[in-house]
């Protein structure tokens, strides 16, 4: 690869792209300025401006509504007030204020102040009679003595009366039915004790009970359960097999011998089998079968685990490549190069020329 460009060259080849492509204003077109908006930017016609005007709410309407109906309602009572006849007093007769009430408006009699008077309570009343029984003779001393004011009478405690309840009188007639009561139930208690002897039988015959029947003996009975029948069924059946399990073991050891063939039969000849006989063959297994298939996917796991170590080292040994050139890259990057001393003969001096920007391409809009 190339070596990597120094900043001098770069700006050399920055410098000839700006020479290379440097902006050209193109002329403008007068027909532009001068068109109504036809040719170029369409011309902007600036608006009026906007006039304020007050919202139109229903609140105004229905306020107006409810005016013009007070002032409706208004007109027509005064109307009514004009229409209406306007009161005239009558002539006063001079009669009315001479006479005794039998014309116009009856007389009123005033009344008198009125006057108080004393309470009349019963408190007062049995203070006197208490004073009245309680009065005792004053001493001699006390008789003597003057009377410059009237004294007090004394008044007693008041009696305390019991009231008369008709709860009393049920009260003291249950309890006078509850004792009568408890004493009957006292004699019958006493009456039951008392023991009175019967007097002997005349006749010499003694009595002689009816003798009862003896009271029958109830005999047990066993309940007819299913489960036992069936039960006694299985026990029955396990017998018989075993006896005859027993009866057929004593027979086979009973010793039958067999009798000598005699000579004048014919010989025994074996017959030839009917059938072929069997050949005995492998037997395929499958255990068999899936050993062999377990073996075969055990080689194409390790084929498989062989292809990938191949591959990631493969792929190890590249990225180390890879790193290795960027190091060196890095490493030419790195180096420190010395840049040559620019030749001052023939120094460099900007150009005085003023540039003109011309106008670019305009579109026309149509």
């Amino acid at each position: 690869k190339d070596a990597p460009k120094t900043a001098a060259e770069k700006e050399e080849e920055e410098l000839q792209d700006m020479k290379k492509n440097q902006f050209k204003a193109r002329p403008l077109n007068r027909q532009v300025l001068l068109s109504n908006g036809d040719l170029g930017v369409p011309r902007v016609t600036p608006r009026a401006r906007t006039v304020t005007a007050e919202f139109q709410l229903n609140t105004d309407v229905r306020g107006k509504d409810t005016k013009a109906k007070a002032e409706l309602q208004k007109q027509k009572e005064e109307e009514q007030l004009r229409k209406r006849q306007k009161f005239q007093a009558r002539p006063l007769n001079k009669k009315v204020l001479e006479s005794c009430g039998d014309l116009g408006v009856p007389r009123v009699v005033p009344k008198g102040p009125t006057q108080s008077k004393e309470f009349k309570l019963r408190s007062s009343a049995r203070a006197v009679e208490h004073a009245v029984s309680t009065s005792y003779s004053p001493a001699p001393e006390e008789a003597k003595r003057p009377k410059t004011a009237p004294q007090r009478t004394a008044t007693g405690a008041t009696k305390v009366e019991e009231f008369s309840l008709r709860t009393e009188a049920r009260g003291a007639q249950k309890w006078d039915v509850l004792m009568e009561n408890l004493v009957e139930e006292e004699y019958q208690a006493l009456c039951a004790k008392d023991f009175v002897a019967r007097g002997y039988p005349l006749t010499t015959d003694y009595y002689n009970p009816p003798q009862l029947p003896a009271p029958k003996v109830t005999e047990t009975q066993e309940f007819n359960l299913r489960s036992k029948a069936l039960h006694d069924d299985a026990v029955a059946e396990q017998t018989n097999q075993i006896q005859a399990q027993a009866r057929e073991d004593r027979e086979n050891r009973q010793f039958t011998a067999h009798g000598v063939p005699s000579t004048h039969q014919k010989p025994m000849v074996v017959n030839p089998p009917r059938r072929y006989l069997e050949t005995i063959r492998n037997h395929t297994l499958n255990s068999d079968t899936r050993a062999l298939a377990r073996k075969g996917f055990d080689r194409e796991m390790k084929e498989k685990e062989a292809a990938a170590k191949v591959q990631r080292a493969r792929l190890d040994a590249e990225e180390r490549k890879e790193e290795e050139e960027e190091i060196k890259k890095m490493r030419k990057k790195m180096g420190h190069k010395a840049r040559a001393m620019p030749d001052f003969s023939k120094p460099f001096v900007p150009s005085l020329r003023s540039t003109t920007i011309q106008s670019g391409k305009l579109c026309v809009a149509f």
